[in-house]
């Protein structure tokens, strides 16, 4: 299909030939899915690439997911991109606000569930972001980032059991993320254990 061609173009290093083969696409159906995604992830993309604050290109992405929200107004996906977006931006409450409808129209999404534990989390509402993470996790016990957030809160709320069952199983998950080896090596040192907290910090 096009949008597959635009995806091969883009891997290949013409990211410009898969932006007119989507534009193609789109003209051709409006309400395809899979374009829609490929010009989020295009419009994310040169947004990142050009920092934070306000650009030519934060605005362009703003604009592709308000298309993508009135082409699909009552799925769950759009409010998903939503969230992305404002969470980068770090309008968190409003992030949170997108999620939660992303979470109504899909309950059993565990990665609702753990986008609204980080907006919690980062807002300090340590209930709220515990709740949401059980839920993340029942629904989804292997969800790395869940597991990495959880042990996260048990370490800073004090609770260095729980965290150490959570860090285990965050490392066993996720054994490249170094954030993981960080909380490890600040465990091993609570412990006394400094040689082990000095080995872990250097895959951290």
């Amino acid at each position: 299909t096009l949008v597959d061609e635009a995806w091969a173009a883009k891997d290949a290093g013409s990211a410009e030939a898969g932006d007119r083969l989507v534009d193609e696409a789109v003209a051709l159906r409006r309400d395809y899915e899979i374009a829609w995604l490929y010009r989020f992830v295009r419009a994310k993309e040169a947004a990142d690439a050009a920092g934070p604050g306000e650009s030519a290109a934060r605005t362009r992405l703003r604009s592709v997911v308000g298309e993508i929200v009135q082409l699909w107004p009552d799925d769950e996906w759009p409010q998903q991109l939503v969230g992305e977006v404002l969470c980068a931006e770090r309008r968190l409450d409003e992030a949170l606000s997108a999620f939660e409808k992303a979470r109504d129209r899909d309950p059993a999404d565990a990665r609702n569930w753990a986008r609204i534990a980080e907006c919690h989390l980062a807002a300090g509402r340590e209930d709220q972001a515990h709740e949401a993470l059980a839920q993340t996790l029942r629904l989804d016990p292997a969800h790395p980032r869940a597991n990495e957030w959880q042990a996260w809160q048990y370490f800073r709320l004090a609770r260095p059991t729980l965290a150490w069952i959570a860090n285990e199983v965050a490392r066993e998950l996720a054994p490249a993320n170094p954030f993981n080896h960080g909380i490890h090596a600040t465990l091993l040192a609570s412990r006394g254990l400094l040689d082990q907290a000095l080995r872990a910090w250097t895959q951290a």
